[in-house]
């Protein structure tokens, strides 16, 4: 009967260099059986595999490692140093990712996996990626800026093409400037269109002012004293003493229903 393991990822790292050859990561995992228990000091077989897409990807690097793990269930290995098994791991394109990394287990130390583990990788080997753009050589890149002959002196003088400056002695004066545009001197006086004022002597008297409507001198202030007043016909307040009264039907003044002088039967 198979042995059932677990295989938890923990770490990985990149420990890698411009210099280093082979190029290779550190991978880091903690192996544990069915039951939960860790496999500590042990020897464990395992297979790694670089997918490249997707986690069901296409395999383009395989490697075998025979790896010991610590009282922690702990191993660690290098990708990149272990026994080949397909592929050529310095000669991968880290810029065709996204790249998946695939860990198998023999808990035996052989190589009768299994167990998986597959997880994608993120900035870890990419400085791989890094190294090897890094030696490209200025004269193999393409579409590159045309300079000089390469010999400029550093001089503002030697450069071509330079803006014309008319007077390179200006003295940073205002008044030294040609051209300026006229300043308004700030006084009332020198104002263009200003609005015509007739008198500016005025005392600020009603008196003093043209146009005032006329007032008769000798107005008492009294209504009475008004002309051309609306004719207003004493009214006793009586309505008899009204003119133009409506005619209205003499009635009985008794108040008995037999005294009304017309009676209309229906």
């Amino acid at each position: 009967m198979k042995k059932k393991i677990a295989i938890i990822t923990i770490l990985a790292t990149t420990v890698i260099s411009l210099a280093q050859s082979p190029n290779k990561f550190s991978y880091q995992a903690v192996v544990r059986n069915s039951a939960g228990t860790l496999i500590n000091n042990g020897s464990v077989g395992v297979r790694i595999s670089i997918i490249q897409g997707s986690a069901n990807g296409t395999t383009i690097y395989a490697e075998s490692h025979t790896a010991s793990t610590n009282a922690n269930g702990l191993f660690t290995l290098s990708v990149g140093a272990g026994n080949p098994i397909s592929g050529t791991f310095a000669a991968m394109n880290w810029a065709n990712g996204p790249y998946f990394l695939k860990s198998e287990i023999d808990p035996n130390g052989g190589s009768a996996y299994s167990a998986a583990s597959t997880s994608q990788l993120l900035s870890v080997p990419y400085a791989l990626h890094s190294s090897s753009t890094s030696s490209v050589e200025w004269t193999n890149v393409q579409n590159k800026p045309t300079f000089g002959t390469g010999t400029f002196s550093g001089s503002y003088l030697d450069l071509t093409n330079k803006p014309i400056i008319t007077n390179n002695t200006f003295s940073g004066n205002y008044t030294d400037l040609a051209n300026k545009p006229a300043l308004f001197s700030g006084s009332y006086n020198d104002l263009t269109n200003k609005p015509v004022i007739i008198n500016n002597t005025f005392t600020g008297s009603y008196n003093d002012l043209t146009n005032k409507p006329i007032i008769p001198a000798s107005f008492s202030g009294s209504y009475l004293d008004l002309s051309n007043k609306p004719t207003i016909t004493t009214f006793s307040g009586n309505y008899l003493d009204l003119s133009n009264k409506p005619s209205l039907a003499i009635v009985a003044t008794t108040g008995s229903y037999n005294d009304l002088v017309v009676v209309i039967w229906i």
